[in-house]
């Protein structure tokens, strides 16, 4: 196989992708499509009238895909403000499971759409990945790449059609993704007084960002039970924090549920309460990033109250 192009097939059947739709689009036809997006929302390529679209089609599976989509986040970056929108879109049958973490380990910006080989094809006779569409402001293709193209001819491609003046990108192009620095907790809560399986006792809630970091070479959540006692108009702690782990295997999700049974936690003194904080682990069990704490009354089978 090459190492500027994937020979494009699907993994269920192993059956090559050469049979092109004959409603597939020809150069200087007007596309359009409707799909889903990696970010929860639904885009429509022709909101995107007036403006210079790159369309690129990949898979998470095919490694020149990701040279690709680098150079156009580069582009995406360059060029944004001056009329050109990127779009990737993505023909894994794995859908958001399997593209948001290839997408956040790239860093990419612009939006991605959960499409599929059959609606591909129906676009555009895509036999290899990465392909690259040059859509103009009409809406119609341009220009055809195939394989991981060269900055500069991107670059040749976009500058022949960019638009002299343009509207703004439609809503359906924002993107909101964690950036690097950025905390990766949005945030952490308890919800109390529970019955699971016969067991009472509680859910932690926790919503983090995780997508870029690899959940199949083992990615953990560490809750951290502390019991303190009053002293004063203080706390003070009676005993180390009792650790419980929760292994993610979805890097996609952002909400994960621990659940504590009641005899799960450490004992507190009468009045005491429960310190709780999380910490995410990678796959050496080492710690990437802590969340806040938030104190739960005891017995931690009552309401908890989030500070």
């Amino acid at each position: 196989m090459s190492k500027r192009f994937c020979l494009l097939f699907m993994f269920a059947g192993i059956v090559l992708a050469l049979a092109v739709s004959a409603a597939t689009a020809r150069a200087g036809q007007a596309v359009n499509f409707n799909l889903p997006t990696m970010d929860g929302g639904h885009l429509e390529l022709s909101e995107f009238r007036g403006r210079l679209v790159v369309l690129e089609f990949f898979a998470t599976w095919c490694r020149p895909c990701k040279n690709s989509m680098t150079k156009l986040e580069k582009l995406h970056q360059r060029y944004k403000n001056r009329g050109l929108s990127v779009i990737a879109y993505s023909v894994d049958e794995g859908g958001r499971k399997k593209v948001k973490p290839f997408v956040a380990r790239l860093g990419i910006n612009f939006p991605v759409v959960i499409g599929g080989l059959q609606q591909a094809r129906r676009l555009d006779p895509v036999r290899h990945l990465p392909t690259t569409l040059i859509i103009d402001p009409q809406g119609r293709i341009v220009n055809r790449m195939v394989g991981s193209a060269s900055m500069s001819n991107l670059e040749n491609a976009v500058l022949a059609y960019m638009p002299k003046a343009a509207p703004g990108p439609p809503a359906s192009a924002r993107v909101d993704r964690r950036q690097e620095g950025e905390t990766r907790f949005f945030r952490v809560w308890a919800q109390d007084n529970q019955i699971l399986q016969g067991y009472r006792g509680v859910y932690i809630h926790v919503m983090a960002d995780v997508a870029d970091l690899p959940a199949e070479q083992g990615l953990w959540l560490k809750i951290h039970l502390r019991p303190e006692a009053r002293v004063g108009s203080g706390l003070a702690p009676v005993d180390k924090a009792k650790p419980l782990f929760q292994r993610i295997d979805d890097s996609s999700r952002s909400h994960h549920i621990l659940f504590i049974r009641c005899d799960q936690f450490p004992a507190a003194p009468l009045g005491g309460i429960y310190r709780v904080w999380v910490t995410i682990l990678d796959q050496y069990q080492r710690p990437v990033e802590k969340s806040g704490e938030f104190i739960m009354q005891n017995p931690g089978c009552h309401t908890a109250q989030i500070r």
